[in-house]
């Protein structure tokens, strides 16, 4: 069922590549907000990609999974060099836990396949999970700077 989906073997390389390219026209011109949107859209495009190759269904033959698993990692790589800019230690953290060497982390690097070889580390996290009582310590900490603030501008 899965190897008669419409999805050419080349599809992971046009569902990212263009929004690559678009992401460094709005660098190139600072528009920000514009470039970060075609970085999500990377994201958007390859989980799209992924939900049509359902590689969890236990009818998925070992290929599939092989296209999503490289779809994924590559989709993540990109997402990694493009967001350097934006949260240059998170994308290097990301592109650790890929295995992208450090001298495959540049703008030429963002086409699909272009990463080089990798070997993915098991177990890292990239963003730690935040616990509920921590949250309600920071949300206290911000509301007594609120209030700090409210008496020293009535003062």
């Amino acid at each position: 069922l899965h190897d008669a989906l419409p999805i050419s073997p080349s599809a992971p390389a046009s569902l990212t590549t263009p929004r690559a390219e678009t992401f460094e026209t709005h660098m190139a011109t600072f528009d920000l907000h514009r470039a970060f949107s075609s970085l999500l859209d990377v994201l958007f495009s390859a989980n799209k990609h992924l939900q049509l190759l359902s590689p969890w269904l236990r009818s998925s033959a070992p290929s599939v999974a092989h296209r999503a698993l490289f779809l994924s990692t590559e989709s993540l790589r990109i997402t990694g060099i493009m967001m350097q800019p934006y949260m240059p230690t998170k994308a290097g953290e990301l592109m650790d836990l890929l295995g992208v060497q450090e001298g495959r982390r540049g703008w030429r690097d963002l086409g699909v396949g272009e990463g080089g070889e990798r070997g993915m580390r098991v177990g890292g996290q990239l963003f730690p999970a935040v616990k509920v009582e921590e949250l309600k310590e920071v949300q206290e900490k911000g509301e007594k700077m609120k209030k700090q603030r409210r008496v020293k501008v009535e003062d």
